[in-house]
């Protein structure tokens, strides 16, 4: 029986096309998701801190701009009011603006133009990888990048197109480089620029080509091409020499001097990211950079190698699991240098390179599976050769290569598809929830317009977090103001200080979460007495666990029984009224029953 790679080696490109239709058809009935909510309010028209093509900007830094927002309860009372989480990524804005223009809210169209950009991404690193491999390794290597279950985030959650936007003129543009290089096709170094630039107006993810970019010309500079590596550094003592350094460098220069000038831009203009728990900005705190960089890194080996999404692996080490995976990874290729024809085997080292360092910019954002878009192109490469070489070594008495292939080949083909239905299905089922909860909020539509809601516990973080937007999504009348008291799932003690006073006890502290630390980080942690001023609406903080409230005190302007407020708890599959305690009465909500976090 021929290995399954020369098997598909004739029609690779049909084959990874046709793989990444079928999973991508997965992704059409799942409906919004999160961030969704907030981009729809914004081509409604609602205020929001981003526009129609500043779509990922969900705060400057600035207090006085985040202010509305925080009153309107838009956004939790604990955030921090210096937050800012902004991303320059105006050509992916314009695609999700062409969307609500052709299409209105029809969710299924949207994930449709997604799949296709993912069938052009498939494409590029067709384009790609042609010109590396042979034929059997190019077939599974596309295969295993097509099936790739950390891209189900990009294709099937529409706020996350960004990384496909960007990765395809990247790609296209590292073609044209390699194309230049190695047959000096003089229109490849312009192209290439113009293909970095355009995948930089996607996404900043797009900063992972130019760790492939950097590793291909090490390669190209510090090799001996014509003899099998590492005996290529061996024959060639002057390799740390200026002319191989000066070969690496001047065919970099156009695209670092691009690359700097972005950052540039990015610095100066005010993008990035402070006071978030949930990214770091390596530029501006480079040790917090360096201390989660091996944390993420290994968890991002896990999420590529061992399908687990840190954004489902719950309470999983992922960094143990991933440490563990990297080392029998270099095991394994340790006995396939042993095995790989001697030009194969460079190329495939600098592609491995270039995943590892184009997984960089992914490390700001804890290493989360949507970010790894460039380093699974490396990762589906180096799959692809264990799974082919440990089918030839199958009978040759090794057992090690003929294992880990079987893994790979369970996992990644066999295995993967499922896991896309089984996410797309549980994304959609959690959207639904969240629809069918916050419409279940008992507000009177002519009283809506006056009505002060005040949300005691919550469902789900999401839910929490996102209820506004998906409310009005939804077409449920909208309160004047919204307010959480918490966003996680929490047990309350509710306590009646006054007329217009209560007190809010929490059995796990605000901020105790990693979803809560998105909005505020533990580098700015709550004081005792600290007042968070809402308007009409006064909060004060004033018991903390390592700066994390416990206990506040809730100053409002109107009397409590006021008939304009109205308190909410999650109950039994629904949001239920509240009636306030007497004055020096308490009521203790237990927390109802959250949504299962993966049906």
């Amino acid at each position: 029986m021929r290995p399954i790679g020369q098997m598909l080696a004739h029609r690779p490109l049909f084959t990874g096309v046709l793989a990444g239709l079928l999973v991508g058809v997965f992704a059409l009935p799942q409906g919004f998701f999160t961030d969704d909510y907030i981009h729809l309010m914004t081509f409604s028209g609602a205020p929001t801190p981003g526009g129609p093509f500043d779509l990922f900007c969900f705060g400057r830094g600035n207090p006085d701009e985040l202010q509305p927002f925080l009153a309107r309860g838009l956004l939790p009372w604990f955030t921090l009011p210096e937050l800012k989480i902004w991303f320059f990524r105006p050509l992916s804005s314009a695609t999700m603006a062409l969307d609500y223009v052709l299409f209105g809210e029809a969710a299924a169209a949207y994930h449709l133009h997604s799949v296709l950009w993912y069938l052009a991404a498939i494409l590029a690193v067709w384009l790609l990888l042609r010109r590396l491999l042979p034929g059997d390794l190019l077939a599974l290597s596309l295969l295993v990048f097509a099936l790739d279950v950390s891209h189900m985030i990009p294709v099937g959650w529409w706020s996350s197109r960004s990384a496909l936007v960007a990765a395809v003129p990247a790609l296209l543009g590292l073609c044209a480089h390699l194309r230049w290089r190695e047959e000096h096709w003089r229109p490849g170094l312009p192209l290439s620029l113009l293909g970095y630039a355009l995948g930089l107006l996607g996404g900043e993810s797009v900063l992972g080509v130019f760790g492939y970019l950097a590793a291909y010309e090490a390669s190209h500079a510090f090799h001996d091409r014509t003899r099998p590596f590492p005996a290529a550094l061996r024959s060639r003592p002057s390799f740390l020499s200026f002319p191989s350094f000066w070969s690496f460098f001047k065919p970099l220069a156009p695209a670092g001097l691009l690359c700097t000038l972005y950052l540039l831009f990015y610095r100066v203009a005010g993008y990035g990211v402070s006071g978030s728990g949930g990214y770091v900005d390596p530029a501006k705190e480079p040790l917090q950079f360096l201390r989660s960089a091996p944390d993420y890194f290994f968890g991002a080996v896990a999420t590529e190698f061992m399908l687990l999404q840190r954004e489902l692996a719950g309470a999983l080490p992922l960094a143990a699991i991933g440490a563990a995976v990297f080392v029998a990874l270099l095991v394994l290729l340790a006995l396939l240098w042993l095995r790989v024809d001697g030009v194969l085997w460079q190329t495939i080292s600098w592609i491995a390179v270039g995943a590892a360092l184009s997984a960089l910019p992914a490390l700001s954002g804890a290493g989360s599976g949507r970010l790894l878009f460039f380093p699974s192109i490396g990762a589906a490469v180096m799959m692809a050769l264990i799974i082919q070489e440990g089918w030839r070594a199958r009978g040759s008495g090794s057992r090690v290569l003929p294992a880990a292939a079987g893994s790979m080949f369970l996992l990644h083909i066999v295995l993967a598809p499922f896991c896309w239905a089984a996410a797309s299905y549980a994304t959609g089922e959690m959207n639904r929830q969240g629809l069918e909860a916050v419409k279940s909020i008992p507000l009177d539509a002519a009283a809506a317009p006056r009505t002060r809601l005040i949300v005691l516990t919550q469902p789900d973080p999401l839910v929490g977090v996102f209820g506004p937007m998906m409310r009005a999504a939804a077409g449920a009348p909208m309160p004047a103001k919204w307010w959480n008291m918490t966003i996680g799932v929490n047990e309350v003690v509710f306590r009646r200080t006054g007329e217009p006073t209560a007190e809010a006890g929490f059995r796990r502290p605000i901020l105790r979460d990693g979803f809560e630390q998105t909005f505020r980080d533990n580098r700015h942690p709550f004081r005792e007495g600290e007042v968070v001023a809402l308007g009409e609406l006064n909060i004060t903080v004033i018991e903390t666990l390592d700066g994390q409230p416990l206990r506040i005190a809730v100053e409002f302007e109107r009397d409590l029984d006021d008939p304009e407020y109205l308190f909410v708890r999650w109950g039994a599959g629904r949001y239920e009224k509240v009636t306030p305690p007497s004055i020096g009465e308490e009521i203790t909500l237990k927390r109802g029953a959250p949504f299962p976090a993966w049906p």
